[in-house]
């Protein structure tokens, strides 16, 4: 299956503003017939009262309804795929490679996370989210308290590509320690079990600017700069 786009998934994302939140949904249309499906559902304990007599006031009116992971698998097309559909929102920070909100790399269409919610960040230091069973909205970065940010694996970031002379599956070693091993401030770890340790390259993208392949190993990005290719 062919991913979208993160330009693309921004253009989707921006044009949902002003859908509502229905929780447990990933842009079906809201009728009546999904709400009552829906509250008598496996998640029937998320809808209060109060979240019926709104939802029931949206149905009928509006094209589209999500909730914060809805809403990403929407904009990344991934509505109907059966793992996606499985993945909640921490669930997707853990596959994201996540790193810490002080590093967030100007590229529209990353994921932000906090535990329990996930955004999509836009650019310009705006966000588009689904939350609080409210809207699709618009968001200013400082909005949420976001503690990660991430590559959402549905997502192609365009930046995949060979750099340094580094490729995938590349075995590598680490050149030297205490600085920077992904842009923000980030240190490698002088460790005695990373000294001389092969790594597998298991990512390629361009962060900051700056080419850095993502090491199997440690879970974590590298500049190519500060890795040797290990022969053989």
């Amino acid at each position: 299956m062919q991913k979208v786009t993160a330009a693309q998934a921004v253009k989707t994302a921006i044009r949902m503003r002003g859908m509502p939140y229905w929780y447990a949904c990933s842009g079906q249309r809201p009728t009546e017939q999904l709400l009552n499906s829906l509250i008598n559902g496996q998640f029937q304990a998320k809808w209060t009262p109060a979240r019926i007599a709104k939802a029931r006031a949206e149905a009928g009116k509006f094209n589209h309804c999500f909730d914060c992971i809805g809403f990403i698998r929407f904009c990344a097309g991934m509505q109907r795929n059966r793992d996606a559909l499985y993945t909640n929102a921490d669930g997707l920070r853990l596959i994201s490679n996540p790193q810490p909100i002080s590093t967030l790399p100007e590229i529209p269409g990353v994921c932000l996370f906090m535990k329990g919610h996930v955004g999509l960040h836009i650019g310009g230091g705006r966000v588009m989210e689904a939350h609080g069973f409210k809207r699709v909205d618009n968001t200013p970065l400082n909005f949420q308290k976001w503690t990660h940010w991430g590559f959402a694996p549905w997502i192609d970031y365009g930046r995949e590509k060979p750099t340094e002379g580094i490729r995938i599956n590349d075995r590598v070693r680490i050149k030297e320690y205490g600085v920077p091993y992904y842009p923000g401030g980030v240190k490698i770890p002088d460790a005695a079990w990373l000294r001389g340790k092969d790594m597998t390259v298991n990512g390629l993208r361009e962060m900051g600017g700056v080419p850095c392949a993502r090491l199997a190993e440690i879970t974590s990005w590298c500049a190519c700069a500060n890795l040797e290719k290990v022969e053989g």
